[in-house]
């Protein structure tokens, strides 16, 4: 995930935090080392599933905090970390922002503010719920919140919501739809 910045808008209880995680073990078993950060820690059960194919010695490259009172501190201790720790690859943000209406500037300030401080080369995977957006058409669209900031510095946008059989996932990036299968794995293109 090479300097690839997302922000992916999520549908509520839908995987977004399995993405992310999914994300996180397929860079850990490339020998690197992934950063989280969110309001909770990602949930043990789920964590041990789409961890099981990574050795756990391996699996010590996964480096997880909370946000605290404070979301300028996380985003400085996360500088830190990027600057200090060898081989992070990706830094995901999970449930970073509030959860309805539009993601503040100052939050919009301090995720600008990490991309300057961090080395090259680092993706970073920001994880929220989505909205409605109604756009004029026929049918609103369900996307990520505050595109437009987001895209002033420079995230792509991807939206992930249940398919209508409620087995399966629709991933949306760069307009392209990707019909996924949650497992306990993982995700799988159908």
């Amino acid at each position: 995930m090479k300097d690839v910045r997302i922000h992916l808008g999520v549908e509520g209880s839908c995987g977004g935090t399995s993405i992310g995680l999914h994300l996180a073990a397929n860079e850990i078993s490339k020998k690197n080392r992934v950063l989280w950060a969110g309001e909770d820690l990602p949930p043990p059960q789920r964590f041990s599933q789409l961890f099981a194919h990574v050795p756990l010695t391996e699996s010590s490259r996964f480096h997880a905090m909370l946000f605290g009172v404070k979301f300028e501190r996380t985003m400085a201790e996360l500088v830190i970390a990027c600057n200090s720790l060898p081989g992070v690859s990706l830094v995901v943000l999970d449930d970073w922002c509030e959860s309805t209406g539009k993601i503040s500037i100052e939050r919009i300030g301090h995720l600008q503010n990490l991309l300057d401080k961090i080395p090259k080369g680092i993706g970073l995977l920001c994880i929220s719920k989505g909205g409605i957006n109604m756009n004029g058409g026929e049918e609103p669209d369900f996307s990520p919140r505050s595109t437009s900031n987001m895209g002033k510095i420079g995230f792509s946008m991807a939206t992930l919501v249940k398919s209508n059989d409620g087995y399966s996932r629709m991933l949306f990036f760069d307009n392209e739809p990707i019909n996924l299968k949650i497992k306990d794995d993982g995700f799988h293109r159908i």
